[in-house]
């Protein structure tokens, strides 16, 4: 299984459950960063994210993408068939919920479904 990890709070959240539940069910797990560029802290995420996964001894890969100006489009790196479509999944569904609902979801369960949509394979 990977996980996109950002640094925030959530996806660290994220991987401290999954490596718990790995070491239980006895999956792999990795986890995914993409640096942007678009922050100024992008570049602290991205020391961040491999300070945690090494302490944690998580496989981590880095992907440095370049960005300009979206106007409102998703931009995905191709990470492989079924990691690019479950992160595109976990994203949709922020983007899906952002736009149609009227009041957010408590954080903690719109992430939970999001990453329940990271786990559906196409």
């Amino acid at each position: 299984m990977a996980l996109a990890l950002s640094g925030g709070v959530d996806s660290v959240v994220l991987l401290h459950i999954l490596l718990k539940l790995a070491a239980r069910r006895g999956f792999e797990l990795r986890a995914i960063h993409v640096h942007h560029g678009i922050s100024p802290n992008a570049g602290s995420w991205m020391r961040f994210c491999r300070s945690l996964c090494r302490r944690w001894r998580v496989p981590l890969q880095v992907r440095r993408v370049s960005i300009g100006a979206t106007r409102g489009i998703g931009l995905y790196y191709d990470l492989g068939l079924y990691d690019t479509l479950a992160i595109a999944s976990h994203e949709g569904w922020h983007q899906y919920t952002q736009k149609v609902l009227r009041t957010p979801l408590p954080i903690w369960l719109e992430e939970g479904i999001a990453t329940y949509m990271e786990g559906y394979r196409f």
